[in-house]
Order: structure tokens, then C-alpha cells, then sequence
């Protein structure tokens, strides 16, 4: 089940399953009200781009939306500051997605959230950093708690006020070093407000020291004391009743990330349309710093064609994505074809065999260079 799915909460009806990609992520505007402490926006801000993705733009590109179940509507900005956010909920609905976006909620007055309930959403992300004030307002700067709660009490009741369940309301809230104590109280937090779910989730792209200092989860063994709020965490939220979960706090490789770029496309609010968000930042320079695993990298923007120039259909024609994207099907071929045909009654022996040539053959399709040094490959 890929992050889309999980956001969601469900497998979307059979006839949006015959689509060919789980979700189109797009940025409506790289702008934002907040200056997170580990934000790449805020770190390098004289080389951000700062733009928004104009809804003309987004109408024509609408015309393939018909390729994908859903639609997310997310990247580096804030998307509650584009004037025609709502707009772009009803556009993709009138397409047959299901439409979700991520928010830091402070702009998510009763009037909008209406409008947004009004519209379609299907799902709501809600970021907060901490389950008290000085945590929270110490990470995303510029924010507060009291607000953001404010604003999901207005979700809620834009919910209620239709007699709907829709949308599906998700509290995020990001584990670092500053905030994990507070994840018991994260569930409380979430127990109190009505919302569907918790997660918890990694600070899975430090791009520089300061965001690697931040981290909880670890390229070797986390600490037990993280591993002990965790347990707190799903212990007080199965008392609760609270649908919870988190990202793990140790590495182990996967055939294909959770953003499986065969089934997951990312598009910056300049148009251009590449296999994730990790890899897509809008910066003047087209470089992409991050550390991972104590070691600096550089690495350069990766993008397969403007989706407002040749619309997504036809950049899926070019081999540039193609190539890209063989490397993951062969991944998870192998998976299939080491499993795919034993049967229960194998032996320990049969599923070590399959074991070590799934392992020998991943050594000769190794993740792409620019995928190799991400978290997000290793399941944080």
C-alpha cells in the first residue's frame, strides 16, 4: 500500500483501480507562511524559486487526470495560500479522483474550510511539530499550536455542518529529537480533537546539519528511550480507540519506495513533472543538498519534461521517464518471481533459497544513484 493509500485510508472502488497511477502529487505554490527550522525553503532561502502553479495551467493538465486515482495537492509551499485552492479541489473531483492535501492549518479559517468540505476533499493532512506550545512554535516557526487546533476544529465542524465524513482528517505529527517526549501527548491531543487518525512521522530529508541533528531515527540502532515513546504512543492510543501508526526508527532497504515512482508522480508549481518531491525542489541552482547517514551530498534536480508544456501523457512517452522507472519494475519483478510461486507448504530451507536470490539479484539492479541516498528508500 503505497503513502497515498495510507493517507487515505483505504483502497479507492474498482473502477479508480483500473487507473495507471495511484497518484498525481501536485504543488500548487512553493510559497509559504511558516519558516520551519529544518525546512529546505527556510535553510537556503536566497536559492528558493518561489512561484505558484496558475490555475489555467492546472485545467489544461486536468485533461489527464483521468491516468490517476488520486490527486494530492502538495510540495515545499503552503497550499491554503493559493487563491484557487478550492478550485483545484472541484477541478480534480469533476475528473473522478479522489483529492487530498497537506496543511500547517493556520490559514484554515471556518470560511474556507466550508468551502473546501463544500468542494469534495476527500482527505486532510495536518502538520504539527509538537504537543505543546514551546515545541510546536520552536520547529515551525511562525505557527502555533493554538491555532492549528483551531483550525482542525473548524475542519470539523465544516465536516459536520454537511453531514459528511469527508474529509478524512490526519494529524501528522513529525518525531524529532525536540518533540518525541511529547508523542503520548500528540495521542491525547488527537483523541481530543476527533480527528481520523495519528501518524508519526520521520524528519526524513535534513539537508543540513541542523535537520540531521534533529532526527530520532537511525541508520544502525535508534535509541531505546525513542523506541519507548513509540510503545507509550500505541499503547495509549489502542486505549483511546485512535487509529495509529508510525514510520519506522531503524533502516532496512525496500524493493521500492512508498513514493513507487511507477505508480507516483510528482509535479513542481513550475510544471515540471518528476518521480518525487524529494528530487523536484524548486531551487535556483538545481541542486538538492541532503546528509544521509552522517555524509553530505549533492545531488541535481530531477525532472522528465514540463507537464504545463506537453501535458503528463506525453512526458510518459519520453524514454528519459521510462529508463528512469525500469530500474523499480525489475525490483519488484524479482520479488514476484523469488515468492510469487511458492506455496505454503515451503520450508525453512525453500524460503532461504528464495531469500539469497532475491538478495543476489537486487545486488545487480541497485537503486538509482539519486534514490541510494535517500531515507524514504530505506522505509523512514
Amino acid at each position: 500500500m503505497g503513502i497515498l493509500d495510507r493517507l487515505f485510508g483505504r483502497r479507492s472502488q474498482s473502477k479508480k483501480r483500473s487507473r495507471r497511477f495511484d497518484a498525481f502529487q501536485i504543488e500548487p505554490t512553493s510559497r509559504c507562511n511558516l519558516r520551519c527550522k529544518m525546512c529546505p525553503r527556510s535553510r537556503y532561502a536566497k536559492h528558493w524559486r518561489v512561484g505558484d502553479l496558475a490555475i489555467e495551467l492546472f485545467e489544461e493538465m486536468s485533461a489527464d487526470f483521468h491516468l490517476a486515482r488520486h490527486v494530492h495537492l502538495q510540495g515545499w509551499g503552503e497550499p491554503l495560500l493559493h487563491e484557487n485552492i478550492v478550485e483545484m479541489v472541484s477541478i480534480a473531483k469533476q475528473k473522478g479522483c479522489a483529492v487530498g492535501l497537506t496543511t500547517n492549518a493556520t490559514l484554515l479559517e471556518s470560511d474556507l474550510a466550508r468551502e473546501l468540505v463544500r468542494a469534495g476533499l476527500d482527505v486532510a493532512g495536518i502538520s504539527i511539530a509538537g504537543a505543546t506550545e514551546g515545541t510546536h512554535a520552536s520547529i515551525r516557526v511562525g505557527s502555533s499550536l493554538e491555532e492549528v487546533v483551531e483550525g482542525v476544529r473548524n475542519l470539523i465542524e465544516a465536516r459536520k455542518s454537511f453531514a459528511s465524513r469527508k474529509p478524512r482528517i490526519v494529524l501528522s505529527f513529525m518525531l524529532t529529537t525536540l518533540s518525541v517526549g511529547e508523542l503520548p501527548k500528540a495521542v491525547r491531543l488527537a483523541s481530543e480533537l476527533g480527528v481520523d487518525e495519528l501518524v508519526a512521522t520521520n524528519l526524513d530529508y535534513p539537508c543540513d546539519e541542523l535537520g540531521d541533528s534533529l532526527r530520532v531515527f537511525s541508520c544502525t540502532k535508534a535509541e531505546a528511550e525513542h523506541h519507548q515513546r513509540l510503545a507509550e504512543a500505541k499503547a495509549l492510543a489502542a486505549k483511546l480507540k485512535l487509529s495509529f501508526r508510525h514510520y519506522p526508527l531503524e533502516m532496512e532497504e525496500l524493493l521500492v519506495c512508498e513514493l513507487d515512482p511507477t505508480k507516483n508522480l510528482f509535479i513542481a508549481h513550475d510544471g515540471a513533472l518528476g518521480p518525487c518531491v524529494y528530487l523536484n525542489q524548486t531551487r535556483g541552482d538545481g541542486e538538492i543538498p541532503r546528509i544521509f547517514c552522517g555524509k553530505n551530498y549533492t545531488i541535481r534536480r530531477l525532472y522528465f519534461g514540463n507537464a504545463c508544456e506537453e501535458g503528463i501523457a506525453g512526458i510518459l512517452e519520453k524514454p528519459v521517464w521510462r529508463e528512469f522507472t525500469q530500474v523499480f519494475r525489475r525490483r519488484k519483478e524479482i520479488y514476484t518471481q523469488a515468492f510469487g510461486a511458492l506455496s505454503s507448504e515451503l520450508s525453512f530451507a525453500d524460503l532461504k533459497e528464495a531469500e539469497e536470490c532475491v538478495e543476489r539479484l537486487l545486488s545487480r539492479n541497485p537503486l538509482p544513484e539519486t534514490c541510494a541516498t535517500c531515507y524514504k528508500a530505506y522505509g523512514i
